[in-house]
C-alpha cells in the first residue's frame, strides 16, 4: 500500500511490539473515535483482531461508515478472532455468511484460487505486469503457490457474491470453497477474504 502512490494509507496494528512504529503514509496511534475520524478513510481492512478491540460505539461508526457514506470493508480471516468474535456484534451485518460462529478451518493440504465469471465482469482478480499483452500474460491462477489455510464460511447469506472459490488441489472430485465473496450493503460494501495469505 506504501508503494502504491494513488493510495494514502494508515496502518495501526493492535499486537505491535511498543518500540513497532506504525506504517503508512498517515501513521495514526489509535482507531477513529468520532463518525468525523471514520469519514477519511475510503476503505477499512480489518484482520484477525477481536471485536472487543472496538469499542460498541466505534463498531457502530464503522457499520455506518459503510452502510451511510458507502465506504468499503474488506474483512481478512484468521484462526483467531476472524470472524467469530463478530457474530453477535452489529458488524455480522457485513460478513457474508449466515453463522460467523460455525467457520471452520478447511481439512484440505492446499487450495487453488478460482476467479469467479462475476471477478471477470467486474474486472477484478486479474493480475497481469505492467505492459504484458494478452498472449504475455502471467499464468493466472494456475501459476500461483496453493494456499495452506482456508477457512470454509458455512452458509452464504442470499445477497453474498462469490469472486473466488478455492479449490482442493488434491481433490479428484474438483471440490471448491467460496473463498472470496462481496456483500453489499446500504451504500457501501464488504469483501470477506477466507484466507490470511496472499
Amino acid at each position: 500500500l506504501i508503494r502504491e502512490q494513488s493510495i494514502d494509507s494508515s496502518m495501526f496494528l493492535l499486537s505491535a511490539d511498543r518500540a513497532f512504529a506504525q506504517e503508512g503514509d498517515t501513521p495514526i496511534t489509535r482507531l477513529p473515535n468520532t463518525p468525523e475520524e471514520w469519514r477519511r478513510y475510503d476503505v477499512v481492512i480489518v484482520g484477525d483482531v477481536p471485536a472487543e478491540s472496538m469499542s460498541a460505539e466505534q463498531r457502530q461508526q464503522l457499520h455506518d461508515l459503510v452502510a451511510q457514506r458507502g465506504a468499503g470493508l474488506l474483512w481478512m480471516a484468521g484462526p483467531g478472532s476472524m470472524p467469530t468474535t463478530y457474530a453477535s456484534t452489529m458488524l455480522a451485518d457485513l460478513l457474508p455468511m449466515r453463522d460467523p460462529e460455525a467457520t471452520s478451518l478447511l481439512p484440505w493440504a492446499r487450495a487453488s484460487v478460482e476467479p469467479t465469471a462475476l471477478a471477470e465482469t467486474l474486472s477484478v482478480l486479474q493480475l497481469r505486469s505492467a505492459g504484458d499483452t494478452e498472449d504475455q500474460a502471467p499464468d493466472w491462477p494456475e501459476g500461483l503457490p496453493g494456499l495452506r489455510w482456508v477457512q470454509d464460511m458455512g452458509e452464504l447469506k442470499p445477497s453474498a457474491e462469490v469472486l473466488a472459490h478455492a479449490v482442493a488441489d488434491a481433490s479428484t472430485e474438483a471440490e471448491e470453497q467460496p473463498l472470496v465473496t462481496r456483500l453489499r450493503f446500504g451504500s457501501g460494501q464488504a469483501l470477506y477474504v477466507a484466507t490470511d495469505e496472499t
